[in-house]
């Protein structure tokens, strides 16, 4: 074949290729909702964190209808800190998406439900999904001066907080930082990435439906095969050929396993950052309460036993209260006061109502039962 035949199939092939992601894009387009709209993400060029854009407003679609997004000055969802109400004291949540909560309306997140219960305080709700205690750490570190709280709550979700933080020591993203192996924050040679092709993969890839699609597939598979592998190694003779893979899932599940509970680096990483933003308050002036988010199947026996024998396991290797039991005995010994969202909704007639049906994370009622909870429990410490 010669030269110009050669270039023609090339040029066919990558006319192909493109026509392809485009039917993709435009399928995916009409099929499927992003959970968050265009342009509600932004990288963040003064600490390198994934963070919402300031003043945005927009919609989504939810289990409850449309959902109308909007953020305050510093990118969170809520009215934030007012200066005409310095009487009141203030109050961050930091968290991952159960906090920023674009599951439900501003006004049924239990931050905003938190600021207009009697424990009458200001709520900044200082959380993005997928932040581990290391962004929040880093976001703590560059922002509590000026905005003076008196009371930080880390809310700590038992699906993924324990692992997160050890996987950004491995993927480092565009952020401009790293997780050591002793929980550390380490500054990135070079800081944030902003060279051309990180624009570009922020300005095209990021907001690309079909690029991400795929993506993701080679993502999910890659878990897979991790996973397989480790929940065969972890299975009974015969029990792990043929079973279903959800490796995330997987990821919560492990977490409940008896013995070797959690590689040590894991809580290394955790109690360290715990206690890194525990110390940044006791020498800034400001109280911490650590919270407990649960994993939704540890709220039904059913539930958890379904998830194990979808792995091809045994209950009798795992214990539905292992991780949040593990977290109160350190936090006590710590002193920091913790909070138990387990309990809370163990109390309720049907805990399972605190989560929506599909997207597992909070409901309106799930918001509520957690602001009342938090009030009795603000006003204890702030007193």
């Amino acid at each position: 074949m010669t030269r110009k035949g050669l270039l023609i199939n090339f040029g066919l092939c990558c006319g192909s290729l493109i026509l392809c992601l485009l039917v993709i894009e435009v399928v995916l387009g009409i099929t499927q909702h992003n959970i968050y709209p265009d342009g509600y993400f932004r990288i963040d060029e003064q600490t390198g964190l994934l963070t919402a854009t300031p003043g945005y407003n927009g919609t989504r679609e939810s289990e409850s209808g449309r959902i109308t997004i909007s953020t305050n000055s510093l990118g969170f969802r809520g009215a934030g800190f007012d200066p005409r109400e310095g009487h009141r004291k203030r109050v961050v949540i930091l968290g991952d998406s159960f906090v920023q909560a674009v599951q439900v309306n501003e006004d049924q997140t239990f931050g905003t439900l938190l600021s207009r219960s009697p424990a009458g305080v200001q709520v900044l709700q200082a959380g993005i999904c997928g932040w581990g205690q290391g962004d929040q750490l880093r976001w703590l570190q560059e922002n509590h001066q000026r905005l003076q709280p008196q009371l930080v709550i880390v809310a700590v979700y038992l699906g993924n907080d324990l692992t997160i933080d050890n996987m950004k020591r491995k993927h480092l993203g565009s952020t401009g930082y790293m997780v050591s192996t002793h929980g550390h924050l380490i500054n990135r040679r070079g800081g944030i990435d902003n060279s051309p092709f990180s624009r570009f993969k922020q300005q095209t890839i990021y907001r690309s439906r079909a690029l991400l699609y795929i993506g993701n597939l080679f993502y999910k598979a890659g878990h897979a095969l991790r996973y397989r592998s480790e929940r065969t190694s972890s299975a009974h003779d015969g029990q792990a050929d043929g079973t279903p893979i959800y490796p995330h899932s997987w990821n919560a599940l492990r977490l409940y396993r008896k013995g070797n509970w959690v590689p040590k680096s894991y809580l290394r990483v955790f109690y360290n950052l715990i206690g890194q933003i525990d110390h940044l308050g006791r020498e800034s002036g400001f109280k911490v309460l650590v919270m407990s988010i649960p994993w939704e199947r540890t709220m039904d026996e059913q539930r958890f036993q379904a998830e194990i024998d979808h792995h091809g396991l045994s209950r009798a290797d795992f214990e539905i209260d292992l991780p949040r039991k593990h977290i109160a005995w350190q936090m006590e010994a710590s002193g920091i006061p913790f909070l138990d969202l387990h309990e809370v909704f163990s109390s309720k007639p049907d805990p399972l109502l605190a989560y929506g049906m599909v997207d597992t994370h909070f409901s309106p009622t799930g918001h509520a039962w957690t602001a009342e909870a938090l009030a009795g429990e603000v006003q204890h410490i702030l007193d």
